[in-house]
């Protein structure tokens, strides 16, 4: 058994680090076999960035000259796209046997093995995922006769052994040991959501109910695809970064931006301008030749292929990068002495109260000259599979230069920062905590709700105690009065997560969850502050107070027509068959509230990208049009994540498990509203906030069903034509 933490509150990721080209152009689909990353310890089972890169290079001059006139629609891809799209052809099963035979290759793989550093972002379990044999599919790049190179799939029938390897998991996953069919980069540690859910279950007879999935109300029209994607060698030198947005007014702009993404790449449908306007890149983040010093807190990371994000001059001046996890990632790392006589690097290992805790947050505190240092709070991991695969948000503080804090709201974000990194009592942070303290935030203008793990008081919360988790939502949203007060209006509520986890708290049937029982409560000014399990009690509540949520959730269609496929939905985490606890909670206090993620038409540029971004909003009683507040971060639906009222204190005080950060933009004295596609409003008076899906979100129709990662959905097939029976395994 592996000793690395596994998050329940988190999205199980996937990561490649395989190959690096610098540049690529893509007119075509991908292969109908998207081929899957093998076992990460056979090297023969990876492409190898390296000699890929390396070769495309040799052969900068001869296909420099001789570039196709003909190619009308290719898109130029930077170095860390083309690595993405790389990844997304080999994500099928591969034999190292079928791939040692191929002539033509022009890719020759390293003899050392590559490092297993990829994770899974979800919550913990007693039983593991168990992968088995598996048919593979390989990628090649052979030369033709035009000069140009073409990426080919070569299908074989050998076999490889499954990696039964743990890693951590970060939202709710399954207990199934079924492995999938066809895509795949990654092991699944399934789990349970809670410690309590076994004698939970045992109270219900200990019934498991097996995943039920109609494939034909499911079914699709996928797309016809071609096994030939034409691409154009380039050197480094040509290497072409994506776009990012440059600020030409004073037109106020969305401080919740979108992190540029690729994927449609892969296709020729859409271009930058329809998806990628405003957007921010990893290079924008970590990628300035000044960057002195990075500290990253996240819960998934992929050494190697991070690393390359950074400028050569980090790691020529052997500047410090320090990362910030629940697992060790650098000490048990296989390529640990090269990367740290490469780079200044060092980890600090965040202490978790229990197997179920996760250190699920993620932000980067980077330092540059001048005194300057700039706060950045995301929804990513630091993966491929985040990078370009998934929908996510970042929130920059911008550069911050010392000096005395006296706005209100950037005075309670420095306090709320120090206070919650001196959570992790770790030497390292405090330091961090000391030079934090001498910076000006006047101009951040959100409010910082964290969580951390410990026991809060829930009787009487003041507006400047320590708080975390669902208690300092409650605080945030009071001391800025947001809170609901006009009841005679109807207010929309919102969530939209990655992970919807275990009830917590059950009684004779009937389940108590996170959303409809904790959170929407709390955002009224008389707050009822436990509601009783069951449907009565919300009913009663909603009907009371004029309000009904809009859970946000993509469904089996949405991610398996999504531009990566069935393997983003190794993201996305809803356990909703697997036992009778589970189907309660579903039918009583998550279906009545379904929302698709997605819309037909192109309103948001992220409607094919599987979401990894969680939302939660308020409106003002006018149906989206303005907005009261919104909270944007790594909070999920689970009482690890926000906590939940101890039993034992009858209410009074409650636990939080988990390390958790997300901002929230207040709209008080504000004219705050919805924004898509971009982040300015047409109105100037307004203050925009960039949504990566439709407001008001569409209800799901009769037939839609939640994704679920361990359901298997038997024929149906995603775009790439693979299928998806109940797992991610090597």
């Amino acid at each position: 058994m592996n000793s690395e933490p596994i998050d329940l509150d988190s999205d199980l990721e996937v990561v490649d680090v395989d190959a690096d080209p610098k540049e690529l152009k893509s007119d075509t689909l991908l292969p109908e076999t998207i081929p899957d990353i093998g076992n990460d310890n056979d090297e023969k089972e990876n492409l190898d960035s390296l000699s890929m890169h390396e070769t495309l290079k040799s052969r900068k001059q001869k296909h420099k000259k001789k570039k196709s006139k003909q190619k009308q629609k290719n898109v130029e891809l930077s170095a860390k796209e083309a690595s993405i799209l790389s990844s997304v052809m080999k994500i099928a099963k591969k034999s190292p046997s079928t791939e040692t035979k191929a002539k033509e290759t022009l890719v020759q793989e390293e003899s050392s093995p590559k490092p297993d550093v990829s994770g899974t972002e979800e919550g913990r379990d007693d039983a593991a995922h168990n992968g088995t044999d598996e048919e593979i599919s390989i990628i090649q790049v052979v030369e033709v006769l035009s000069e140009q190179k073409f990426l080919r799939k070569r299908a074989s029938k050998e076999t490889h052994p499954s990696n039964k390897k743990h890693k951590p998991v970060e939202e709710e996953a399954t207990n199934d040991t079924s492995t999938e069919n066809a895509l795949s980069e990654e092991e699944a540690t399934s789990h349970t959501d809670t410690e309590n859910e076994l004698s939970e279950e045992e109270s219900y007879g200990n019934t498991k109910i097996s995943p039920q999935i109609d494939v034909n109300e499911l079914s699709f029209e996928s797309k016809k695809l071609p096994s030939v994607i034409e691409v154009e060698s380039s050197s480094e030198d040509e290497m072409v970064e994506p776009p990012t947005s440059q600020p030409v007014s004073s037109t106020p702009k969305s401080s919740i931006r979108l992190l540029y993404n690729s994927s449609y790449k892969l296709t020729d449908e859409l271009t930058d301008t329809d998806v990628n306007v405003d957007t921010v890149t990893v290079h924008d983040l970590v990628g300035a030749p000044d960057l002195l010093e990075t500290f990253q807190f996240n819960f998934n990371v992929d050494l190697e292929y991070f690393l390359t994000f950074l400028h050569p001059n980090f790691a020529k001046n052997k500047r410090k990068i320090v990362f910030v996890t629940g697992t060790a990632y650098l000490a048990g790392h296989p390529l640990r002495e090269i990367i740290k006589a490469k780079y200044n690097i060092s980890e600090c290992i965040a202490p978790l109260p229990n197997r179920f805790a996760s250190h699920h947050s993620k932000m980067m505190i980077n330092f540059y000259p001048h005194d300057q240092v700039e706060i950045i709070i995301m929804t990513c991991n630091l993966t491929q599979l985040d990078f370009g695969g998934l929908t996510q948000s970042v929130w920059r503080s911008g550069k911050l230069k010392r000096g005395k804090t006296t706005a209100k709201l950037g005075s309670r974000f420095k306090q709320d920062l120090e206070r919650y990194l001196l959570k992790y009592k770790m030497a390292t942070i405090e330091k961090v905590v000391q030079r934090l303290r001498d910076y000006n935030y006047n101009s951040v203008g959100v409010e910082l709700v964290a969580s951390a793990p410990g026991t809060y008081s829930i009787d009487h919360i003041d507006e400047n105690d320590e708080t975390y988790g669902y208690g300092k939502l409650r605080q945030v949203l009071q001391r800025n009065d947001l809170l609901i007060k006009d009841t005679e209006k109807h207010h929309n509520i919102l969530a939209q997560v990655t992970s919807i986890a275990y009830p917590y708290s059950s009684r004779k049937g009937d389940t108590a969850s996170i959303l409809s029982h904790l959170l929407c409560p709390l955002m009224f000014s008389h707050w009822k502050k436990h509601l009783e399990p069951g449907t009565q009690s919300t009913s009663k509540h909603q009907e009371e107070f004029k309000y009904k949520p809009q859970l946000v959730f993509p469904t089996v269609k949405e991610v398996a027509s999504s531009n990566f496929g069935f393997l983003s939905g190794s993201a996305v985490h809803f356990k909703y068959s697997g036992s009778l606890i589970h189907q309660k909670q579903y039918e009583q206090n998550v279906k009545p509230y379904l929302c698709k993620w997605s819309t037909p038409e192109n309103v948001t540029g992220r409607e094919r990208v599987t979401p990894h971004v969680k939302y939660y909003a308020c409106d003002n009683g006018d149906g989206w049009n303005t907005l009261k507040w919104v909270l944007v971060g790594s909070h999920n639906l689970s009482k690890q994540a926000w906590g939940y009222p101890e039993a034992k204190s009858k209410g009074q005080t409650f636990d939080v498990a988990s390390y958790e950060l997300s901002v929230l933009v207040p709209g008080s004295g504000k004219n705050l509203v919805p924004v898509f596609k971009k982040d300015v409003s047409s109105d100037t008076k307004t203050i925009p906030v960039r949504f990566p899906f439709k407001l008001p979100p569409t209800r799901y129709g009769e037939n839609d069903l939640p994704w679920s990662a361990g359901s298997d959905y038997g024929k149906l097939k995603d775009r790439w034509g693979n299928l998806h029976n109940g797992g991610y395994s090597l």
